[in-house]
């Protein structure tokens, strides 16, 4: 949602649906959302439960959810596609890890 936000006015709005994103967390979520939105989240065992989390809130398989991250580097379009049920979709793109 925040990605698809443009024009005049976008900052305001999407600081405002960030800031709700995160005044619904808790501490701990907090931190991992910050960490995910700004691509910190490196560690290779937490990845991998993002990997589960994702599987089990979308009821995707995980292996699916795996392997389109093998693909596509990106644990938020990961996370897209497996909203969105089309994790077969996921892409190579140049220079993300």
């Amino acid at each position: 949602k925040i990605a698809s936000i443009s024009g005049s006015g976008s900052n305001k709005t999407k600081k405002n649906i960030l800031k709700g994103l995160l005044i619904a967390c808790s501490p701990l979520e907090s931190k991992y959302l910050i960490k995910i939105i700004t691509g910190e989240m490196r560690i290779g065992s937490v990845e991998g439960l993002v990997e589960i989390a994702l599987s089990r809130s979308f009821d995707r398989e995980l292996n699916y959810i795996r392997e389109a991250m093998l693909i596509s580097g990106d644990i938020s379009q990961v996370a897209v596609l497996a909203k969105k049920n089309i994790l077969h979709s996921a892409k190579m793109k140049p220079f993300v890890p």
